[in-house]
């Protein structure tokens, strides 16, 4: 699960710190988005929260978890030298719950209130919720029972609503947004002091994605997702035109997903190719740095009003 918080109206000096995993070989974690947000004219403080070889889907993989006793003492020099202002805190997605069990009633209470824009998959989505989604209604109540923390912006990137057309299997994604929650995070208004009857009867800005299932097995997409819905939320100022937003954020991604599968098709093409499957679909993150910076025209992603 990834979540943006601390994010300014304006991001002045746009100073970003991003607490992710780490790869040597790869783009995942904080290789998926430190470039894209760097390109994007961001400063970004990286904090390493593992580091590994490879991602976990290669046959081996080794590396050094971060403890919190020493995530504790790096952000500790940081405060002793007056270098820990950011204007945006992003952190991971590593495609589950990161958290015991036992500790999700904590992570409801105290984490969740603290981020600006939440971005779960599913399965996190239903967890910290109880509310099952199975069609579009509920994934609205789900996304609703989320802005009740205070969250004033809800993304799910992708869904496991399906649908299809001529051009095949299709994907489904969705986008809340309480502007009145955005306006009190701005004014800094106390939590404790929302009405409650208002949060839950406020009218949020809601839209539907819609873009094609892509074949391929790819790792980091929700991290290079979360550092690109960061960016060009940010681009929009405060009252951003979500349509207009997350449409870019999904040609962006479709633009790399479609670069990595042709250059992993000329992989596998090749009978002496000695790379194995998962790195072959790596991200061809360097080789789409104009379309980060210029996204392109997809018309196969389709964003709409729900």
């Amino acid at each position: 699960m990834s979540f943006i918080n601390n994010m300014k109206e304006t991001l002045e000096d746009k100073r970003v710190l991003s607490i992710q995993s780490h790869v040597v070989y790869g783009y995942v974690g904080n290789r998926s988005s430190v470039f894209p947000l760097q390109l994007l004219k961001y400063e970004v403080d990286s904090i390493n929260s593992v580091q590994l070889s490879n991602h976990t889907q290669y046959e081996k993989c080794t590396g050094q978890i971060l403890s919190s006793d020493d995530l504790k003492t790096i952000f500790d020099s940081l405060k002793a030298n007056g270098i820990n202002k950011y204007a945006a805190i992003l952190t991971g997605d590593n495609g589950k719950i990161y958290v015991p069990e036992e500790l999700i009633p904590v992570y409801k209470t105290v984490i969740l209130q603290l981020a600006d824009v939440l971005l779960p998959n599913q399965f996190e989505a239903e967890l910290l919720t109880g509310c099952k989604i199975s069609d579009e209604a509920s994934a609205i109540e789900c996304m609703d029972m989320l802005h009740d923390y205070g969250i004033p912006t809800v993304i799910f990137s992708s869904t496991e609503l399906h649908n299809a057309d001529e051009r095949g299997r299709l994907l489904t994604g969705y986008v809340s947004h309480r502007a009145d929650l955005a306006a009190e995070r701005r004014s800094n208004q106390s939590l404790e002091k929302l009405d409650m009857l208002g949060k839950k009867t406020a009218t949020a800005q809601r839209i539907r994605i819609t873009f094609p299932q892509l074949p391929g097995v790819f790792f980091g997409t929700g991290d290079l997702f979360s550092a690109l819905t960061l960016a060009y939320l940010e681009r929009d100022g405060p009252m951003p035109d979500l349509k207009k937003v997350f449409y870019k954020v999904q040609c962006t991604m479709q633009s790399v997903l479609r670069r990595t599968i042709k250059h992993a098709e000329s992989l596998r093409a090749d009978p002496n190719c000695p790379l194995p499957y998962s790195a072959c679909y790596e991200l061809r993150l360097i080789q789409s740095a104009m379309d980060i910076l210029s996204p392109p025209e997809c018309s196969s992603v389709t964003v709409m009003d729900v």
